[in-house]
């Protein structure tokens, strides 16, 4: 007798017939336009998990069975009075989520028994009745534990005379979910890699430009935490699962995304001191760990992985706002016109939020003045971490203010360091409308419209704030187009649009030069005039940008 039987769904119909017991089945095969195909797995009684990891071995893009209709069920349900227990089906659900077909197609279809579903994991009922105290009526599907109950199990899979390898996914899969209120996107990888194998894998999954880029997880938030324990119910799920925190020769904890590691979620005795590894998150309750519960261990163990993406579909933070009203200020991907998409932090709090950061400074941990043409030009940003200190590059600067016909320019600055000031210590900003940085090929020339709100300057006053740097290119150490060495000068002022064209006047702000110049003043350092000769050496100092609607 066969160890299974097979019934082919596909566009014409075979003669053969497969006996079990004493019962003829005749193969019959009726129309399909997939080329679909079901096996009764009779002589095995696996989990759920295993079952579905028992088709994918042994067939042919092999799944547990979906059912996509009357007709299908109804044929598979011939087979129950042969069966000695509820087969598997492909039916299964992660936590509170719905029901999904564990081949991505989609769950539109259903035939449960009344009182049903109970549990996380479908099955066919053989006979009516109950089972384990659950109702289940013939025919129509029933729910059992999907770790501890072992049954039978229908697999399908496609026959060789189709071209089609698998069912059409729906959007997300099975193994994906997506935050509707900020877009950022999981995706579970059960296959085992090390901690940098399965980096670079969510990496690969950039198939263009036009669709996602992809990292391991980062957890930065209570919602991102319960989307991973969600993952964690996933049947076919058996090891802990690499996220995208790490930490070498005691460093600090970073993100690969470059977000911010402020949300944490370790096991107890977590993290170990000086720490020198990769996180992990846990499957389940041990002697070792908490499940969902981070821990460190060597970035060379393979386990199972989830990716986190995000579709390119803004061109800015003020479009990811708009989009999603609920994202929170941190990393995100962004893709304005003729550039390669890339993250930039976006500031959701300030001034009604939707701001593209493109300049901080916290601390002197991140030398500004000394960067060459290039590193501006590219971009520099302090331990892959874009909530910190950062220049977003000036390239991606003239394409976020390039794209449309308006753009803000807000200033913060914080905190004045010189003990000589004119100026109290305290916190100052200044917004800018017809915020233009050129294309390179006219060195990233400065427009700016004259005047100004805020109180950080004295009005439209020429000798302060930003105001006479507009209509100026940009400078830095190697590539100074001044003719008083601004950029390259004793007052070290770094990379800046300066209005020296002649004379030795460079201007009345500078925020990217040196955090700690040997005097204070005017010209010397980073430093912002309120109005000439009233200057700080600010602390701080932070510069976005924002569309105009």
């Amino acid at each position: 007798m066969s160890n299974f039987i097979s019934l082919i769904v596909i566009i014409f119909f075979h003669n053969f017939e497969a006996s079990l017991g004493n019962v003829q089945i005749p193969d019959q095969c009726p129309p399909s336009q997939d080329h679909k195909c079901f096996s009764a797995i009779t002589d095995q009684q696996l989990n759920w998990n295993d079952a579905e990891a028992y088709c994918e071995a042994n067939f042919p893009s092999g799944r547990l069975a979906s059912i996509r209709n009357a007709f299908e069920g109804g044929t598979i349900n011939t087979w129950l009075p042969n069966m000695t227990n509820n087969p598997w089906i492909g039916a299964f659900r992660v936590g509170s989520l719905p029901f999904q077909w564990s081949d991505g197609s989609p769950f539109d279809y259903t035939n449960w028994s009344q009182g049903q579903p109970i549990k996380n994991c479908g099955q066919i009922c053989r006979t009516s009745g109950t089972t384990a105290g659950d109702p289940c009526q013939q025919g129509r599907w029933g729910t059992a534990d999907c770790e501890n109950t072992k049954s039978q199990f229908i697999c399908e899979y496609f026959s060789s005379s189709s071209s089609s390898s698998t069912v059409a996914p729906s959007s997300p899969p099975s193994d994906h979910y997506c935050d509707s209120t900020t877009g950022k996107c999981f995706k579970l990888v059960t296959d085992s890699m090390e901690w940098s194998e399965a980096e670079r894998y969510c990496q690969n999954q950039s198939v263009s430009q036009n669709m996602t880029i992809t990292t391991l997880a980062s957890v930065i938030s209570q919602s991102d935490a319960n989307i991973i324990s969600q993952l964690l119910q996933y049947p076919a799920l058996t090891k802990n699962i690499w996220i995208g925190g790490y930490a070498f020769a005691g460093s600090p904890f970073s993100w690969t995304d470059q977000n911010s590691f402020s949300y944490t979620n370790w096991a107890p005795g977590q993290p170990p001191s000086n720490a020198d590894g990769c996180v992990q998150v846990c499957l389940k309750n041990d002697t070792n760990c908490i499940q969902g519960k981070w821990t460190v261990l060597p970035c060379s163990v393979q386990q199972s992985f989830v990716c986190e993406y995000q579709q390119i579909t803004v061109g800015d933070c003020l479009e990811l706002q708009q989009k999603y009203p609920g994202a929170s200020s941190g990393a995100y991907l962004l893709s304005p016109p003729h550039i390669q998409p890339f993250y930039a932090f976006c500031d959701m709090t300030t001034d009604g939020g939707g701001w593209t950061v493109f300049h901080r400074r916290f601390n002197e941990y991140l030398s500004f003045y000394d960067k060459t043409w290039n590193e501006y030009k590219n971009g520099f940003h302090d331990n892959d971490d874009l909530s910190s200190n950062l220049w977003l590059g000036n390239d991606r600067i003239h394409a976020l203010t390039a794209k449309d016909l308006n753009v803000q320019l807000r200033i913060d600055i914080r905190y004045d360091r010189n003990p000589n000031g004119n100026l109290p210590t305290g916190q100052w900003y200044q917004k800018y409308t017809s915020f233009l940085v050129d294309h390179e090929s006219n060195n990233y020339m400065l427009h700016l419209y004259y005047s100004s709100d805020g109180n950080a300057t004295n009005g439209a006053s020429y000798d302060s704030g930003m105001n006479n740097n507009r209509g100026y290119t940009f400078s830095t150490i190697d590539v100074d187009n001044t003719t008083a060495n601004c950029a390259k000068g004793a007052g070290n002022l770094g990379g800046w649009w300066f209005n020296s064209q002649s004379g030795n006047n460079c201007g009345y702000a500078s925020l990217n030069g040196k955090y700690n110049p040997t005097q204070y003043g005017e010209f010397e350092g980073i430093y912002w005039c309120y109005e000439a000769p009233t200057c700080m050496n600010p602390t701080q100092s932070s510069m976005m940008l924002r569309k105009i609607a």
